[in-house]
């Protein structure tokens, strides 16, 4: 049987430490000033340090830039902040 928890109370399966601010904040600084595809803002995102071991990590980047209240698009695959 797989043990659910560690002996702290927290999942077996918690990621390892997450970037500061998380992937909000992260897209927050990489937008500023401009308005970029998600191709572009996943790569600078990336390139400032945010860590992450996803191998769909554009897909992420897309979904927070369509569901958050901070972004909105600019044109065709165009994000920008608000």
């Amino acid at each position: 049987m797989i043990e659910p928890f560690h002996g702290d109370g927290a999942p077996a399966y918690a990621a390892g430490p997450r970037s500061p601010g998380g992937l909000v904040a992260a897209l927050k600084i990489a937008l500023a000033g401009e308005a970029l595809t998600v191709s572009e803002v996943a790569k600078k995102v990336i390139e400032h340090g945010y860590s992450t071991t996803s191998p769909n990590f554009r897909q992420i980047v897309t979904q927070t830039l369509a569901k958050s209240d901070q972004f909105e698009r600019n044109g065709r695959g165009l994000y920008k902040t608000k």
